[in-house]
């Protein structure tokens, strides 16, 4: 196993986050985009996230009433997710667009007692 950890910032990196679908989306990329990762985060039923704990994530096509998690770095990712969320600060404009966010995650991957990967996202626009 290899221990990789990666920091995307505006001033080295290329970073989009938007909201569609209620679903959270970060995309990171640098190096001309051959180091990038894609983060997407929503809650059960598909509702708009708010701030709160939202246990039991795992992917959204598999499990649909779950809460959702996806995280995919340089092209891998977890089939089978098992993951938990934080979202300690979200707002919205007057049309419902993302303006700022603040969230932390927990993935593993295969099993609930796989190795975990921690990330973080905060955006403010």
């Amino acid at each position: 196993m290899t221990d990789r950890g990666g920091h995307w910032e505006a001033s080295d990196a290329e970073v989009d986050i938007w909201e569609y679908g209620n679903v959270v989306k970060m995309d990171g990329s640098r190096d001309g985009g051959r180091d990038y990762v894609r983060v997407e985060l929503n809650a059960a039923g598909r509702v708009p996230l708010r701030p709160g704990v939202y246990r039991d994530a795992r992917n959204r096509e598999t499990h649909p009433d779950s809460p959702g998690v996806l995280v995919v770095s340089n092209g891998l990712g977890c089939g089978d997710a098992y993951a938990e969320f934080t979202i300690e600060w979200i707002e919205r404009n007057a049309e419902n667009r993302l303006t700022a966010l603040e969230a932390s995650f927990e993935q593993r991957c295969t099993s609930p007692t796989g190795p975990a990967l921690r990330g973080s996202i905060r955006f403010q626009a």
